[in-house]
């Protein structure tokens, strides 16, 4: 994994109990609705843990998008600077060579990386300092991910 090169282990820790914990509450869920609700939760945690690595690998298919890894990490930053919280998923697109992002819960099928904007992922570690967690993990994104 590349997330503990910029989260803590004691916040990776935490933020893994949350993960269980919200396994745990699926379990016991009265409502189909509130069983859907965790399940993309989940899904969208365990994702956002699978998304880094230690240390970038070039993706031509966001070099052919965006010129360079650089660049398509500063539209993220740009788009992720008006979000404070949820998700945001990064997937290919049908139409090569683009790469797609959104925080929409529809997009989860298709992501292959997730980044957590909410404040449990960052604040132990960064406290109110939400745009050096975004560049920390933006720099780690596992971008070999995106190839199809």
């Amino acid at each position: 994994m590349g997330i503990e090169c910029f989260v803590s282990e004691e916040s990776l820790r935490i933020h893994k109990e949350h993960l269980c914990a919200l396994r745990m509450k699926k379990e016991i869920c009265i409502t189909h609705r509130e069983r859907e609700d965790l399940e993309v939760q989940i899904r969208s945690h365990e994702l956002y843990f699978s998304s880094f690595r230690r240390e970038r690998v070039p993706c031509e298919r966001v070099r052919a998008g965006y010129r360079s890894e650089n660049d398509f990490c500063f539209e993220l930053l740009e788009y992720v600077k008006r979000q404070r919280f949820g998700f945001l998923y990064i997937y290919p697109m049908a139409r090569y060579p683009f790469v797609g992002f959104g925080t929409e819960e529809k997009n989860l099928a298709r992501a292959a990386l997730a980044l957590d904007l909410w404040e449990h992922a960052y604040f132990l570690d960064y406290g109110f300092d939400y745009i050096s967690y975004l560049k920390a993990a933006l720099s780690h994104l596992d971008f070999s991910r995106l190839k199809q």
